[in-house]
């Protein structure tokens, strides 16, 4: 139950709310401070990770695209741009319908460059876009049962 400051039951002088927060939050801020350095160093990665990764995800969705609109993938790239504090990621898919029109799929994002690690912001700050060329994936095969 809380009691009104002052009453007998919570005399005025026990305990400085204010002042212990003040403690708190400078100590909560510290922590917040050094958790955020640590998952960014935590959580660096790689060009290479991010064209592996990356890699599956595409294919992934291809197929699926492919699938459930009736269309056939043609080409596509996915770019990495350096752009100063941050770094774009930026994919480019073309397909064609079944009346052999052209559809173009396009989509980005923007990271912080502090994700990269420091060998990759270095080769990104130097060759400013990386492209990579994106394959038809292969298709998934139905699982076999066996008798």
């Amino acid at each position: 139950m809380l009691r009104e400051k002052g009453t007998p039951e919570y005399p005025e002088n026990d305990f400085d709310f204010e002042a212990h927060a003040r403690r708190l939050e400078a100590k909560f801020d510290k922590f917040s401070q050094g958790l955020e350095k640590m998952l960014q160093k935590a959580a660096q990665t790689s060009i290479e990770r991010i064209q592996r990764e990356y890699s599956k995800l595409i294919d992934k969705h291809i197929l699926e695209k492919e699938r459930a609109e009736n269309l056939t993938f043609v080409a596509g790239t996915f770019k990495i741009t350096w752009a100063c504090r941050t770094f774009i990621l930026k994919l480019e898919l073309y397909y064609k319908d079944s009346n052999n029109h052209w559809i173009k799929e396009e989509n980005s994002c923007g990271m912080a460059m502090e994700s990269l690690t420091e060998a990759s912001r270095k080769t990104l700050e130097e060759q400013k876009e990386l492209t990579y060329e994106i394959d038809p994936p292969a298709p998934k095969e139905p699982p076999t049962t066996e008798f």
